[in-house]
């Protein structure tokens, strides 16, 4: 699933004048010579006036939870997103910022993210011990994620064209 993606469309200031009156709440911050921007649930939505660019970032799957099927367990990404909910997601965005799918560009980072349920295979910390074991390299270290208590609860390698991210997500999930 894509966990995080970042897309930008030509955007004008009476595109962005308009929009601003969907989000009366929102706080904007900027000026009319860099950038506009505010945050909607978990996205970052930044407008550039010089450029007439609308930019849009961060986690669809989150917004989906929250925004788009209104779920309970809000913005959190270890449930399932699929393919239709991304579809889904895109649609709601491009009826809010009155554009069509093929008028954003994706760019900068992507993030593709993979929720496995490991619960009947073995222990969680088994588990991240055998991928620290097999992701660490001496060019390539795997860093490990510890939490307030000091137990690992994954951790990350950076490769020449991607970076792997290991983490467990089972309280977040057990809490729903």
């Amino acid at each position: 699933m894509i966990d995080y993606a970042k897309a930008k469309t030509s955007y004008t200031l009476t595109d962005w004048s308009t929009l601003i009156l969907l989000f009366p709440d929102a706080i904007i911050k900027g000026s009319a010579r860099k950038k506009f921007y505010f945050d909607w649930e978990n996205l970052h939505i930044v407008f550039y006036p010089n450029v007439e660019e609308l930019h849009v970032s961060n986690s669809l799957h989150k917004f989906w939870n929250a925004v788009v099927r209104k779920n309970p367990i809000g913005k959190e990404n270890y449930d399932d997103f699929t393919l239709e909910n991304l579809q889904e997601t895109i649609l709601f965005l491009c009826n809010t910022f009155n554009r069509q799918p093929e008028d954003f560009e994706l760019f900068g980072r992507l993030e593709y993210g993979l929720n496995i349920d490991v619960s009947p295979l073995a222990p969680i910390d088994d588990i991240i011990g055998h991928y620290v074991n097999h992701e660490s390299t001496n060019i390539n270290p795997f860093c490990m994620f510890p939490e307030k208590k000091g137990k690992i609860i994954g951790g990350s390698s950076y490769h020449t064209d991607y970076r792997t991210k290991f983490y467990n997500k089972t309280r977040q999930s057990d809490a729903a």
